[in-house]
C-alpha cells in the first residue's frame, strides 16, 4: 500500500537531525531541536471538495531550517458551502470521509528565524472515500449495473511530493502568515465499486479521477496558512 512509503519518508525526515550527534554534543542537541515552534491552520481546506480541517505544528531546527507536520480530517458535516451552489456530482456524494498527513522541510533563504522567503519540499498522504447511488451503465452495452437504491463506495489514496516557494511573515512577534506556491507530482490509486454511477465514463479524461485505476499526475499547490508563534524562554 502506498501509505507505507509515506510513513517511511516521515520517519527519515524526523530522524535526520539526530544523525550528526555525538556523545559529548549536548549543545548540538539543543541547537538542532530548538524549541521555537508554531501552530498553524490552513483555512481554505474547509472549502475544498473534501471539507478538511487541517492543523499543523512547525518547529525550528539548525541553520534556518524547519520541519512542519500536518494532519487533517474532513467529513460532509464540515461543508460550509450552500448545497445549492454545488455541482450535480458533489450533491450526490454521501458518507464523505477524508484523512490526510503531510510533512514539509523548509530552508529560509535570508538566515532569519522562521521568517522571510523560503524553499521547501513537502510529502503528503491522503485517504478519502465517499458513496454515490448505484445504477451505472456500461460504456459498451449500456446495461445497468448495481442497485439504484443502494450506495456504492469510491476510495482514493494518493502520495504527493511537491517543491515549494513561499514567504512567512511574522506580526507583533506572535502571529504568522505563510503563503506559498508549489509544483510536483501525485500517485493516485482509485477503487470504485462496480455498480456505482461513477464506475464508467464516456470520457477518457477525468479531472476528478473516479474510475478504478492508478494515475500518475502533476500536483500544484497555491495557498496560505495562519498561525501563532511560540518563543523560546531564555
Amino acid at each position: 500500500m502506498i501509505y507505507r512509503y509515506f510513513f517511511i519518508i516521515i520517519l527519515l525526515l524526523v530522524a535526520h537531525p539526530l544523525w550528526g550527534q555525538t556523545d559529548s554534543s549536548t549543545v548540538v542537541f539543543k541547537k538542532v531541536w530548538n524549541p521555537n515552534f508554531a501552530v498553524k491552520v490552513a483555512p481554505l481546506r474547509i472549502f475544498e471538495p473534501y471539507h478538511t480541517f487541517q492543523v499543523g505544528v512547525a518547529y525550528r531546527l539548525a541553520y534556518q531550517t524547519t520541519l512542519e507536520h500536518e494532519i487533517g480530517y474532513g467529513t460532509s458535516a464540515f461543508n460550509l458551502i450552500n448545497p445549492s451552489v454545488l455541482s450535480d456530482r458533489d450533491k450526490e456524494r454521501n458518507n464523505l470521509r477524508n484523512f490526510r498527513l503531510s510533512t514539509t522541510a523548509k530552508i529560509f533563504l535570508h538566515k532569519m528565524k522562521m521568517k522571510g522567503l523560503y524553499a521547501g519540499l513537502t510529502v503528503g498522504y491522503r485517504n478519502s472515500s465517499f458513496s454515490v447511488p448505484g445504477g451505472a451503465t456500461t460504456c459498451e452495452t449500456s446495461t445497468v449495473m448495481g442497485d439504484p437504491t443502494l450506495d456504492y463506495y469510491t476510495t482514493k489514496q494518493d502520495l504527493t511530493c511537491r517543491f515549494l516557494l513561499g514567504k512567512q511573515c511574522i506580526f507583533e512577534q506572535r502571529f504568522l502568515l505563510d503563503y506559498y506556491a508549489g509544483i510536483g507530482f501525485k500517485y493516485l490509486v482509485v477503487d470504485t465499486e462496480e455498480g456505482s454511477t461513477l464506475a464508467c465514463s464516456q470520457s477518457t479524461i477525468e479531472i476528478d479521477h473516479t474510475i478504478t485505476g492508478n494515475y500518475f499526475l502533476p500536483a500544484l499547490a497555491l495557498g496560505f496558512k495562519v498561525g501563532i508563534l511560540f518563543h523560546k524562554r531564555e
